[in-house]
């Protein structure tokens, strides 16, 4: 928002929405394929990218997002966490050379990030257990509403401008300026990134599995009559229904964020409107753990996810 104004950041946030809800729809539309009782559940991007375009074919079409999605996301978690580390620092100690108001630079809090990513990716799975998931949401849900309530009750900047920001001093600096926050919105809404994992957890129900095997209909007539064959459910299925409701939750998050710490902040706002906030100083601490739980949790991936499938 801050590098695109009130017009372009809002449009770029909802077209970044929008396809992405799209993008999810599709995914889950197209995770079984063929005919009961030959049904194919597609639950690796590999499945469905053979699928649509062969072997060969499919595997370059989607391993170079694979391997710019498999950079570029721990590069981006690991500078978020450790800023929210050293922010923390910097609140509870302003004068420490681990914090950055003394001057304190990013990389040991980078290398730390890293050291505990790398005992943790030894850990077993853990995705199975729904309790990660609540700690992750609660986390999100919490950060959120204190950068939002924050910037409100913290109110307009002395001297806010909602122009270009001062560091942009060449075209070359806007232009980066630009595709950056444009690659930040779209970035922003990762749901359909792991849609295909979430669906592999999920169990065929007992009404898909018996119309999948012909069992679903009542006999015609006599005893020696054809069962009817089942018609559609009546019902689509609950991760269907609960789709547009989340959907509709993230984009509250992200609007909410990016309005109100724009209007607080104007240009000026720091990436992370976490590190723009210094008061009530135990909330931000706290809110800044959340983020650092947050994208621990997120960068967890199972072991063998590449090229599964």
């Amino acid at each position: 928002m801050a590098s695109l104004g009130w017009g372009a950041g809002s449009v770029a946030l909802f077209l970044s929405w929008f396809v992405s809800l799209q993008t999810f729809v599709f995914l889950v539309r197209l995770h079984e394929q063929g005919e009961a009782p030959n049904v194919r559940r597609m639950d690796r991007y590999p499945q469905l990218t053979r699928e649509a375009f062969g072997a060969r074919a499919g595997f370059w079409a989607l391993t170079p997002f694979q391997l710019i999605l498999f950079t570029g996301i721990p590069i981006a978690y690991t500078i978020t966490g450790a800023e929210s580390l050293q922010q923390c620092v910097t609140l509870l100690s302003p004068g420490s050379p681990w914090g950055g108001g003394a001057g304190g630079g990013l990389t040991r809090w980078v290398v730390l990030f890293s050291a505990v990513q790398l005992a943790v990716v030894q850990v077993p799975s853990f995705h199975s257990l729904s309790a990660v998931s609540l700690v992750g949401a609660a986390a999100s849900l919490f950060y959120i509403l204190v950068a939002f309530v924050g910037a409100l009750v913290k109110g307009r900047a002395p001297g806010v401008a909602y122009g270009q920001p001062r560091a942009w001093t060449s075209p070359a600096d806007k232009l980066f300026g630009v595709f950056n926050a444009l690659a930040t919105a779209a970035f922003a809404y990762g749901g359909h990134n792991i849609a295909c994992e979430i669906q592999a957890t999920l169990p065929l129900p007992p009404s898909t599995i018996k119309r999948m095997v012909g069992g679903g209909g009542r006999s015609g007539g006599g005893g020696g009559a054809r069962a009817r064959r089942p018609g559609p459910p009546t019902h689509p299925p609950p991760h269907q229904t609960s789709l547009p409701r989340t959907f509709l939750l993230t984009a509250w998050c992200y609007f909410s964020v990016a309005i109100s710490g724009f209007w607080a902040y104007g240009a000026g706002v720091a990436p992370n409107i976490l590190v723009s906030l210094d008061k009530p100083t135990g909330v931000i601490v706290a809110a800044n753990l959340a983020v650092f739980l947050h994208v621990m949790g997120t960068r967890r991936r199972r072991r063998g996810d590449w090229g599964n499938g």
